[in-house]
């Protein structure tokens, strides 16, 4: 029988791992035209990977304690801070620009970003950047590291014909517009494949959390057993693959 913390405990983990799946499943489909799925991700990643951290602190605590669990201020020491998070667990770096980058970015969306659209409403001469700008440089990063294929000929020549007789606008993700259809086949081209390997980069951080959790219940074993709630999280699923689904609300 699980103790009434234990209950907490899986809980918990039940929610980290719905906020990292739906965060995922978000950003992989996230593009010009569905700009809220953007928001989604970011909000639930933002939050999935601070209360992962957390509840590795948590289990630290139970190794070193015998069991025992932490205290409030123990847990809340480091806010909502994902930098100090992972210090506090011994992780300065993941030793990968683009998913340092990640983080940061996460960071300070977790901690000022999220109320960006409302802060440049409500305050004269806001001069923050747009959380949305600050992950298109991500993007164009990720471009520049993993140097994608050149478009066919044949759907440029189509997107050329449509822009005859055709009208569209939207916004990049840096405020620029997009009004043909070329545009925005091209623009969307980047951001599928750049999203895939968003989420490929977000993939290998989550694992490395989860190798974190499995390292710490070898050194003693507690319930809930917490690395049964990541278990997709692994070394199995190749590069391609994970950069190949879409669906990631069914993990």
């Amino acid at each position: 029988m699980f103790t009434e913390k234990e209950k907490l405990l899986a809980n918990e983990a039940h929610l980290t791992k719905s906020l990292l799946s739906t965060g995922l499943h978000a950003l992989r489909k996230a593009d010009v035209e569905h700009i809220g799925l953007f928001y989604q991700a970011f909000f639930s990643l933002s939050i999935g990977l601070e209360r992962m951290l957390k509840i590795i602190m948590i289990m630290k605590f139970r190794v070193k304690k015998d069991g025992r669990f932490p205290e409030n201020h123990d847990l809340i020491k480091c806010g909502h801070d994902l930098k100090k998070l992972l210090k506090e667990i011994g992780i300065a770096s993941f030793n990968d620009e683009i998913s340092d980058d990640i983080i940061s970015f996460l960071n300070a969306f977790a901690d000022k970003d999220r109320y960006y659209n409302f802060d440049s409403l409500t305050i004269s001469n806001y001069n923050k950047d747009n959380p949305l700008a600050k992950w298109k440089q991500i993007q164009n990063k990720i471009l520049e590291t993993y140097p994608r294929k050149t478009i066919s000929n044949q759907h440029l020549y189509a997107a050329r014909v449509l822009d005859h007789c055709s009208c569209v606008y939207f916004d990049d993700l840096s405020g620029n517009s997009i009004d043909s259809v070329e545009y925005l086949v091209l623009n969307q081209y980047d951001c599928e494949y750049a999203q895939s390997y968003a989420v490929w980069h977000l993939f290998q951080i989550i694992k490395t959390l989860k190798t974190y959790i499995c390292s710490l219940e070898r050194e003693k074993y507690f319930m809930p057993v917490i690395s049964e709630f990541f278990d997709y999280y692994t070394d199995y699923w190749s590069r391609s693959e994970i950069r190949k689904k879409k669906n990631w609300m069914n993990i």
